[in-house]
């Protein structure tokens, strides 16, 4: 029993140096994708022209094969490297959401005196009647 926890913990030690190497090779790819959005102008990235837009993302697409080219990434780890970039997004996404989501909580509560889920129905209904009436006298 001991040896094979002394196998499991060198097969995991083999994967962690693994891991690290990879995330060595791909961190940097990933780093400089998101710089290189970073470096391109908004309009060419959110444009409705369809050409334009292909152009762009061409742009950065030819620059992240120059380089693995001349990283020499395996190609397997350019998904990899891609799931860095939007781990990275969807981690600052979360958190900018979870703050916004805090702070209408709080404005709820000092608004309404508790949060929106929570108000009655009846509540609910003369507020939004209230809102109808000031909003028909502004007409």
């Amino acid at each position: 029993m001991n040896i094979q926890k002394n196998l499991e913990k060198q097969d995991q030690s083999k994967k962690d140096i693994l891991n690290e190497e990879r995330d060595s090779r791909c961190l940097p790819i990933a780093l400089a994708v998101i710089k290189m959005f970073g470096e391109m102008e908004g309009h060419e990235l959110l444009t409705q022209n369809k050409t334009k837009s292909f152009e762009a993302y061409n742009e950065i697409a030819q620059r992240i094969i120059a380089l693995m080219l001349e990283r020499n990434i395996p190609v397997g780890e350019y998904g990899y490297a891609t799931q860095l970039v939007l781990k990275g997004f969807d981690e600052m996404n979360s958190i900018i959401n979870e703050s916004l989501n805090k702070h209408l909580r709080t404005v709820q509560t000092n608004t309404f005196g508790c949060q929106l889920h929570e108000m009655p129905m009846q509540k609910l209904h003369e507020l939004l009647q209230s809102a109808t009436i000031k909003d028909e006298e502004k007409s």
